[in-house]
């Protein structure tokens, strides 16, 4: 399967997987209600950025606090699905 993903308001390609030098897509993904973190323990050192899939901007901060990649999002989030990638 072949995932892109255009800028909602530019209509500018941010992500090809077939091009993969946006980073590797770890899959979509809904923050907890209220906010909350979205963790991946196998990943360690990489930068992360996520994309709304609804045109939204995101509300998020990523960081290798624990020792691996994790996303954490503000409260205003909740409800909205998220592509989370790993670069």
């Amino acid at each position: 399967m072949v995932l892109r993903l255009w800028d909602a308001n530019t209509g500018q390609l941010t992500f090809d997987s077939e091009l993969a030098v946006g980073g590797v897509c770890l899959g979509f993904y809904t923050p907890p209600t209220g906010g909350g973190s979205i963790t991946f323990p196998d990943i360690v050192g990489a930068t992360g950025f996520a994309l709304s899939a609804g045109g939204r901007g995101t509300l998020y901060t990523t960081d290798n606090d624990l020792g691996y990649l994790r996303f954490n999002f503000n409260e205003l989030t909740a409800g909205s699905s998220y592509a989370l990638f790993a670069k």
